[in-house]
């Protein structure tokens, strides 16, 4: 849908066709010269998800979706984000994303792809650009592809989980600052920046650079946002699943974590009915972890529990989690006060001690959200853990 022509954009077009700029043809190059066009730049799937909300909330000018592929099932996704017919175009660029472990053949392959990248955004013309809220290197390779023909866009970023909320955008390292300018590229800097949205701004950890502003949130009852949803993630199965489990264990990203897990997880297991447990694997992970635990896990693993969340009824759910933040995506999207039982104190306590302190105090915050904040739980021992536990399980 277009926006109606701004005052200005209308009389400045009257005015040059009644001194002789005339022609229907001349008439629709003016409009689409005034045509507000967004683009949104998105690797991961809440990304994508928090996207569809945006727009569904908003008075919407046309939009462009650019994904960034980081499973193989993101051609498929793009397919399928065709079909909501939200986006008049949806292109999947050259993977620009550094990830953990860095090598230097991803480095070279990055390097590389920037420039597809460039020729594929050459003639873009934006109003508003949305980006992701971290990642200097791929926001720099995209603001380095638009900058020459949009000087005066709006550079948004948008939510990708509690990270924001704890970690300024411009606290990368210098060598990497360094490597991006090196490259001659123009380096997306917090001063760049024109806006952040979020889900919840009053709980800010630390200072961002730019204004920070309110994201709306998901309205899961709004069918066009069900619809949208329904198309991209099929919920129909999952559904089934779910309606017969209590308890939502979440496994971690596709790594391995530097110290035991299992006994955490044992104590879980251990104190609650296997047969209401079920277990979430991160949709890039190959091989559960958790296996030796025997529980039943979702059937289909590509489904984000970003896409779970938003499409069907949590709220009666216990999350369990390491250090994934996405069990606390039901406040930050639903406002939904959901139960959930945070594990990331029981890591050792010299595993990332900086961020544990961050996350502390944004979890104090966090908590204030909650009408009920008993439910959520951080438990700071074993001991701890397993009488929340048995709390939960004579509930």
């Amino acid at each position: 849908m277009i926006d109606v022509l701004c005052f200005p954009a209308v009389e400045e077009i009257a005015i040059r066709m009644l001194s002789g700029f005339k022609g229907f043809k001349a008439l629709k190059t003016e409009v689409l010269l005034y045509t507000m066009m967004n683009a949104f730049f998105m690797y991961g799937y809440f990304q994508v998800i928090n996207s569809i909300g945006a727009i569904c909330n908003q008075v919407s000018t046309e939009q462009d979706i650019y994904l960034i592929p980081i499973a193989s099932d993101w051609k498929e996704l793009a397919e399928k984000l065709r079909k909501t017919g939200l986006f008049r175009e949806v292109k999947v660029l050259p993977n620009i994303l550094l990830t953990y472990p860095v090598t230097i053949k991803k480095i070279i392959s990055i390097t590389m792809n920037r420039f597809k990248v460039y020729k594929m955004l050459k003639d873009k013309k934006y109003e508003r650009v949305y980006y992701n809220a971290d990642g200097l290197l791929v926001n720099s390779i995209i603001y380095s592809g638009l900058i020459k023909n949009n000087q005066n866009a709006k550079h948004i970023f948008i939510e990708n989980g509690p990270g924001i909320y704890i970690r300024p955008y411009d606290e990368k390292p210098r060598y990497l600052h360094l490597f991006i300018r090196l490259l001659g590229m123009k380096c997306m800097e917090g001063k760049r920046v024109d806006e952040i949205l979020l889900y919840e701004p009053e709980i800010m950890c630390t200072e961002q650079p730019a204004k920070v502003s309110r994201l709306t949130k998901i309205d899961r009852e709004n069918p066009e946002v069900q619809r949208h949803l329904n198309t991209i993630y099929p919920l129909e199965n999952t559904s089934i699943v779910l309606s017969k489990k209590k308890y939502i264990l979440l496994e971690q990203a596709p790594y391995a974590l530097p110290f035991d897990e299992m006994p955490i997880w044992e104590a879980i297991v251990g104190g609650l009915d296997k047969q209401d447990i079920i277990l979430k694997l991160h949709p890039r992970q190959k091989k559960s972890k958790l296996g030796s635990l025997g529980l039943d896990v979702f059937p289909e693993q590509t489904i984000p529990l970003e896409a779970i969340i938003a499409g069907l009824e949590t709220g009666s759910k216990v999350f369990f989690s390491m250090f994934s933040t996405a069990c606390l995506l039901p406040k930050l999207m639903l406002d939904e006060d959901t139960q959930v039982v945070f594990l990331y104190k029981l890591a050792p306590a010299d595993f990332l001690p900086i961020a544990n302190s961050r996350l502390n105090d944004f979890i104090e915050k966090f908590k204030g959200l909650y009408n009920d904040s008993s439910r959520l739980h951080v438990p700071g021992s074993i001991e701890e853990l397993k009488a929340i536990v048995e709390k939960i399980r004579n509930q």
